[in-house]
Protein backbone atom coordinates (compact mmCIF):
# COMPACT_ATOMS: atom_id res chain seq x y z
CA UNK A 1 0.00 0.00 0.00
CA UNK A 2 2.85 2.39 0.80
CA UNK A 3 4.12 2.18 -2.79
CA UNK A 4 0.69 2.56 -4.42
CA UNK A 5 0.12 5.45 -6.82
CA UNK A 6 -2.54 7.83 -5.46
CA UNK A 7 -5.86 7.52 -7.28
CA UNK A 8 -6.25 11.30 -7.23
CA UNK A 9 -3.45 13.67 -6.34
CA UNK A 10 -2.30 17.19 -7.14
CA UNK A 11 1.06 17.05 -8.89
CA UNK A 12 4.31 18.15 -7.29
CA UNK A 13 5.69 21.30 -8.93
CA UNK A 14 9.49 20.84 -8.97
CA UNK A 15 10.00 24.53 -9.73
CA UNK A 16 8.75 25.41 -6.24
CA UNK A 17 10.55 25.07 -2.94
CA UNK A 18 8.91 22.83 -0.35
CA UNK A 19 8.97 22.42 3.40
CA UNK A 20 8.31 18.71 3.03
CA UNK A 21 11.86 17.71 3.90
CA UNK A 22 11.65 19.53 7.22
CA UNK A 23 8.32 17.84 8.00
CA UNK A 24 9.89 14.45 7.20
CA UNK A 25 12.81 15.23 9.54
CA UNK A 26 10.38 16.05 12.36
CA UNK A 27 8.46 12.84 11.68
CA UNK A 28 11.72 10.93 11.94
CA UNK A 29 12.47 12.64 15.26
CA UNK A 30 9.01 11.61 16.49
CA UNK A 31 9.86 7.99 15.74
CA UNK A 32 7.66 7.76 12.64
CA UNK A 33 9.77 7.66 9.46
CA UNK A 34 7.54 8.62 6.54
CA UNK A 35 6.48 6.12 3.94
CA UNK A 36 6.30 7.29 0.28
CA UNK A 37 2.70 8.55 0.19
CA UNK A 38 3.23 10.51 3.39
CA UNK A 39 6.37 12.17 2.07
CA UNK A 40 4.64 12.98 -1.23
CA UNK A 41 1.79 14.60 0.69
CA UNK A 42 4.21 16.62 2.83
CA UNK A 43 6.15 17.76 -0.25
CA UNK A 44 3.07 18.89 -2.17
CA UNK A 45 1.40 20.53 0.82
CA UNK A 46 4.67 22.26 1.70
CA UNK A 47 5.17 24.00 -1.65
CA UNK A 48 5.68 27.73 -1.28
CA UNK A 49 6.91 30.92 -2.90
CA UNK A 50 8.48 33.94 -1.24
CA UNK A 51 6.71 37.19 -2.11
CA UNK A 52 8.19 40.67 -2.52
CA UNK A 53 7.84 41.28 1.22
CA UNK A 54 9.73 38.11 2.06
CA UNK A 55 6.60 36.30 3.21
CA UNK A 56 6.18 32.54 2.96
CA UNK A 57 3.16 32.07 0.64
CA UNK A 58 1.92 28.49 0.32
CA UNK A 59 0.72 27.15 -3.01
CA UNK A 60 -1.98 25.15 -1.22
CA UNK A 61 -3.57 27.08 1.69
CA UNK A 62 -6.13 24.27 1.94
CA UNK A 63 -5.12 20.61 1.86
CA UNK A 64 -7.59 17.73 1.57
CA UNK A 65 -6.37 14.22 2.40
CA UNK A 66 -8.63 11.16 2.12
CA UNK A 67 -7.08 7.74 2.67
CA UNK A 68 -8.27 4.34 3.99
CA UNK A 69 -8.14 3.63 7.70
CA UNK A 70 -4.78 2.70 9.21
CA UNK A 71 -2.89 4.29 6.31
CA UNK A 72 -0.97 6.72 8.50
CA UNK A 73 -2.69 10.07 7.99
CA UNK A 74 -2.17 10.89 11.67
CA UNK A 75 1.59 10.61 11.18
CA UNK A 76 1.56 13.24 8.44
CA UNK A 77 -0.58 15.57 10.50
CA UNK A 78 1.38 15.19 13.73
CA UNK A 79 4.72 15.93 12.09
CA UNK A 80 3.23 18.83 10.16
CA UNK A 81 1.86 20.44 13.30
CA UNK A 82 5.12 20.15 15.23
CA UNK A 83 7.06 21.51 12.26
CA UNK A 84 4.63 24.43 12.07
CA UNK A 85 5.10 25.18 15.78
CA UNK A 86 8.87 25.36 15.27
CA UNK A 87 8.82 27.59 12.17
CA UNK A 88 8.69 30.77 14.25
CA UNK A 89 7.64 32.30 17.57
CA UNK A 90 4.10 32.46 18.88
CA UNK A 91 2.55 30.18 16.29
CA UNK A 92 -0.76 28.41 17.02
CA UNK A 93 -1.91 24.97 15.86
CA UNK A 94 -5.39 23.50 16.29
CA UNK A 95 -6.52 19.89 15.97
CA UNK A 96 -10.31 19.62 15.67
CA UNK A 97 -12.28 16.39 15.84
CA UNK A 98 -16.02 15.77 15.84
CA UNK A 99 -15.89 14.55 19.44
CA UNK A 100 -13.92 16.41 22.10
CA UNK A 101 -12.76 13.10 23.59
CA UNK A 102 -11.15 12.16 20.26
CA UNK A 103 -9.39 15.52 20.05
CA UNK A 104 -8.03 15.15 23.58
CA UNK A 105 -6.89 11.57 22.95
CA UNK A 106 -4.99 12.69 19.86
CA UNK A 107 -3.48 15.60 21.77
CA UNK A 108 -2.21 13.30 24.50
CA UNK A 109 -0.60 11.02 21.92
CA UNK A 110 1.18 13.97 20.31
CA UNK A 111 2.45 15.08 23.73
CA UNK A 112 3.69 11.56 24.44
CA UNK A 113 5.53 11.36 21.12
CA UNK A 114 7.20 14.74 21.59
CA UNK A 115 8.19 13.95 25.17
CA UNK A 116 9.69 10.64 24.03
CA UNK A 117 11.80 12.35 21.35
CA UNK A 118 15.35 13.25 22.49
CA UNK A 119 15.51 15.94 19.81
CA UNK A 120 12.13 17.55 20.50
CA UNK A 121 11.63 17.12 24.24
CA UNK A 122 14.04 19.97 25.16
CA UNK A 123 11.89 22.38 23.12
CA UNK A 124 8.84 21.97 25.38
CA UNK A 125 8.08 24.73 27.89
CA UNK A 126 4.90 23.33 29.43
CA UNK A 127 1.99 20.95 28.93
CA UNK A 128 -1.46 21.89 30.26
CA UNK A 129 -4.40 19.54 30.54
CA UNK A 130 -6.93 21.94 32.06
CA UNK A 131 -10.17 22.22 30.06
CA UNK A 132 -10.17 25.48 28.13
CA UNK A 133 -6.41 25.86 28.51
CA UNK A 134 -5.19 22.52 27.22
CA UNK A 135 -2.08 22.86 25.13
CA UNK A 136 1.46 21.79 24.32
CA UNK A 137 3.56 24.92 24.82
CA UNK A 138 6.99 25.38 23.26
CA UNK A 139 9.90 27.55 24.39
CA UNK A 140 9.43 29.84 21.38
CA UNK A 141 5.88 30.73 22.49
CA UNK A 142 4.08 28.47 20.01
CA UNK A 143 1.25 26.22 21.19
CA UNK A 144 -0.61 23.18 19.86
CA UNK A 145 -4.21 22.78 21.09
CA UNK A 146 -7.09 20.30 20.67
CA UNK A 147 -10.68 21.38 20.20
CA UNK A 148 -14.16 20.02 19.53
CA UNK A 149 -15.97 21.82 16.68
CA UNK A 150 -18.39 23.51 19.09
CA UNK A 151 -15.53 25.59 20.51
CA UNK A 152 -14.44 26.83 17.11
CA UNK A 153 -17.43 27.22 14.80
CA UNK A 154 -19.42 30.41 14.72
CA UNK A 155 -16.53 32.77 15.38
CA UNK A 156 -13.07 33.46 14.01
CA UNK A 157 -9.92 32.49 15.84
CA UNK A 158 -6.19 32.63 15.27
CA UNK A 159 -4.26 29.66 13.95
CA UNK A 160 -1.30 28.90 11.68
CA UNK A 161 -2.08 25.25 11.00
CA UNK A 162 -5.58 23.93 11.57
CA UNK A 163 -6.64 20.31 11.11
CA UNK A 164 -10.24 19.22 10.73
CA UNK A 165 -9.99 15.45 11.18
CA UNK A 166 -12.46 12.73 10.20
CA UNK A 167 -14.39 15.24 8.14
CA UNK A 168 -16.82 12.50 7.08
CA UNK A 169 -18.62 12.98 10.42
CA UNK A 170 -19.50 16.63 9.73
CA UNK A 171 -22.63 17.71 7.90
CA UNK A 172 -22.57 20.54 5.39
CA UNK A 173 -23.62 23.20 7.88
CA UNK A 174 -21.03 22.20 10.48
CA UNK A 175 -18.18 21.93 8.00
CA UNK A 176 -18.89 25.21 6.26
CA UNK A 177 -19.25 27.01 9.60
CA UNK A 178 -15.83 25.76 10.65
CA UNK A 179 -14.22 26.86 7.40
CA UNK A 180 -15.79 30.30 7.72
CA UNK A 181 -14.36 30.52 11.24
CA UNK A 182 -10.89 30.01 9.77
CA UNK A 183 -11.13 32.57 6.95
CA UNK A 184 -10.03 35.67 8.94
CA UNK A 185 -6.90 33.79 9.99
CA UNK A 186 -5.63 33.70 6.42
CA UNK A 187 -4.99 37.44 6.26
CA UNK A 188 -4.14 38.27 9.85
CA UNK A 189 -1.62 35.47 10.44
CA UNK A 190 0.18 36.11 7.15
CA UNK A 191 0.61 39.74 8.16
CA UNK A 192 1.60 38.88 11.72
CA UNK A 193 4.02 35.99 11.17
CA UNK A 194 5.08 36.41 7.55
CA UNK A 195 3.92 32.86 6.84
CA UNK A 196 0.58 31.89 5.34
CA UNK A 197 -1.63 29.65 7.52
CA UNK A 198 -2.87 26.31 6.23
CA UNK A 199 -6.10 24.38 6.73
CA UNK A 200 -5.97 20.57 6.55
CA UNK A 201 -9.15 18.55 6.02
CA UNK A 202 -8.49 14.86 6.64
CA UNK A 203 -10.79 11.86 6.55
CA UNK A 204 -11.37 8.26 5.74
CA UNK A 205 -14.20 7.28 3.39
CA UNK A 206 -17.50 9.05 4.01
CA UNK A 207 -21.09 7.82 4.06
CA UNK A 208 -24.25 9.03 2.37
CA UNK A 209 -24.69 11.40 5.31
CA UNK A 210 -21.27 13.04 4.81
CA UNK A 211 -22.78 16.13 3.22
CA UNK A 212 -19.68 18.22 3.92
CA UNK A 213 -16.98 15.78 2.79
CA UNK A 214 -18.59 14.19 -0.25
CA UNK A 215 -19.04 17.39 -2.33
CA UNK A 216 -15.54 18.47 -1.31
CA UNK A 217 -14.02 15.22 -2.60
CA UNK A 218 -16.06 15.48 -5.79
CA UNK A 219 -14.66 18.98 -6.32
CA UNK A 220 -11.11 17.77 -5.72
CA UNK A 221 -11.48 14.86 -8.14
CA UNK A 222 -12.92 17.14 -10.79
Amino acid sequence: MSEATPRYCSGRDPSLATDGGAVAAVSEALGHPMIPWQRLTADIAGEYETDADGRHVLTHPRVVVSVPRQSGKTTVDEAGHIRSMLMGPNRVGWYIAQRGTDAVAHFKQVVKDVENSPALRPLIRDVKYTAGDMGLYFLNGSVFKPSPPTDSSGHGFQGDRITLDEAWAFNEQQGNALIQAFVPTTITRLQLTGQQPQLWIMSTEGTADSTFLNPLLAECRH
